[in-house]
This record gives C-alpha cells, sequence and structure tokens, in this order.
C-alpha cells in the first residue's frame, strides 16, 4: 500500500521554488546591473575621446586663425608697399649695376648729377647768411633756391611757408601778392621745417609757390622769412627776381 507524502513535504516544496525563482531573478538583475555599468563606462570613455578630440579641434583652429590673420597682416602690407612703389615709380638701376648683375662690362657711364646753381646775390641777417640762387618753375609749381650759412653758433633754423602773409611770400610783376606754401631746409620739408645748423656750415634750402599764374615772369619783391631762434623770425628781401623756366 502506498505511502501518502506529509504534510511536511507538501509545504517544502513551493519553498524551493520560490528560491530558485528568487535566484534566478537575481541573476538576471545583476547581469543586467553588469551590463549597465558596462554601457556607462563606455559612454564615460567615449566622452572622454569626444572631448579629447573637440580639444584637439578647437586647437587646431585657432592655430589656423592666427595663421589666416598673419597671412591677412603680409597682404596688407604688401599691398601698402605697392601702392608705395606705384605713386613713387621706380628707376632703372645705373649701368654699372645693371653691368654687376650680368656679369658683363659697362659700356657707357652715369650722367653727371646736374650741379647746384650758383649764388647770385647774399644777404645777411644778424649771424645768418642766405645766399640765393633762383627761381625755377616746373608747370605751375615755382621753387625758389638759396642756401642758409650759419655764421654764428650751432642753432636751431626754421624757414617759414604756411600759405600766410606774415610768412615768406612774392609779389609778382603783375603786383599780385603770392604767398608760398611749403618749403625745406637740409632735406627737411613741411610748411615750417626747422634743423639743427652747425656753426660755420651751409644747408640748402628753398621755398614753393604750387599755384603761380602762368602769366608771371618775375617776381618784384621775394621776402625769405625764417627763425633763428625760437619764436623769433627773421626776413630777407629780394628785388626784381626772374623766374627761370617762365615763357
Amino acid at each position: 500500500m502506498a505511502q501518502e507524502p506529509s504534510k511536511s513535504d507538501s509545504v517544502v516544496a513551493p519553498s524551493r521554488s520560490k528560491d530558485a525563482i528568487i535566484a534566478a531573478i537575481a541573476t538576471v538583475l545583476a547581469a543586467v546591473i553588469a551590463a549597465a555599468a558596462g554601457i556607462i563606462v563606455s559612454a564615460r570613455h567615449e566622452k572622454t575621446n569626444l572631448e579629447s578630440e573637440i580639444t584637439s579641434l578647437q586647437s587646431q583652429v585657432d592655430t589656423k586663425t592666427r595663421e589666416a590673420r598673419t597671412i591677412a597682416a603680409s597682404m596688407g602690407n604688401l599691398q601698402n608697399e605697392v601702392h608705395r612703389l606705384q605713386s613713387t615709380g621706380t628707376s632703372a638701376p645705373p649701368a654699372g649695376d645693371q653691368a654687376q648683375a650680368t656679369g658683363t662690362q659697362a659700356t657707357t657711364s652715369a650722367t653727371p648729377a646736374e650741379p647746384p646753381p650758383p649764388v647770385t646775390r647774399s644777404l645777411s641777417a644778424k649771424d645768418l647768411t642766405i645766399g640765393f640762387q633762383r627761381c625755377i618753375r616746373t608747370g605751375s609749381s615755382t621753387t625758389c633756391q638759396f642756401l642758409i650759412t650759419n655764421d654764428g653758433g650751432e642753432r636751431e633754423v626754421a624757414v617759414y611757408a604756411s600759405a600766410s602773409s606774415d610768412n615768406s611770400r612774392a609779389v609778382d610783376d603783375h603786383g599780385k601778392q603770392q604767398v608760398a606754401d611749403s618749403a625745406e631746409i637740409a632735406g627737411v620739408g613741411g610748411t615750417s621745417p626747422a634743423v639743427d645748423v652747425p656753426s660755420k656750415i651751409t644747408v640748402p634750402a628753398f621755398i614753393r609757390f604750387s599755384d603761380l599764374p602762368a602769366d608771371v615772369k618775375q617776381f618784384k619783391v621775394l621776402d625769405i622769412v625764417f627763425d633763428r631762434y625760437s619764436n623769433k623770425r627773421s626776413k630777407v628781401s629780394l628785388r626784381d627776381v626772374p623766374i627761370a623756366g617762365a615763357e
């Protein structure tokens, strides 16, 4: 006769089934958590790589930007140099330089520079001597050239020509006043150029009338205004000054 299972055995069986289910669920959860952790770690690693790439790309962009600015500045300088050369013009090298460049001997000699015009009149003004040379017309511009000799100690000398009647001026052969609008002394130009002239030294100078009428052939009076010291002006006057090149 078969033995019937006891009541305690029937209770233990469902309990074991529950434990197995719980263990299976725990295993699945552990696997899910492990997978999620792996995904998170991989995502963080990918984020770090992307951030590194972004930083590298930004550095490259900054470098290219600086290079572009440098190139733009260089192009600006080159354009300015081209404009300067176009405005001033370029001159051919002397024959001697061409011969050196080609390795051949020059067959012609350079034309000697035109000698400065001689002094036609000398006028003294305190410790300076003004040696007038000439007035010469080129187009509508007339330049009056002269020499300044410092007979005293070293001093600053200025020449005044700023289109004002109290500066260098002239009265032409039609009785009209003409005012000089630019000057130069010892290579320094402007409306009131000034230089320190050493003792017993002579420097070239000129005043210029930019818009002298074509029918003016002579200055009846020519006043050259200059400064021997700070704000101490002097003037020399010449009469009946012909204008070379006036036809």
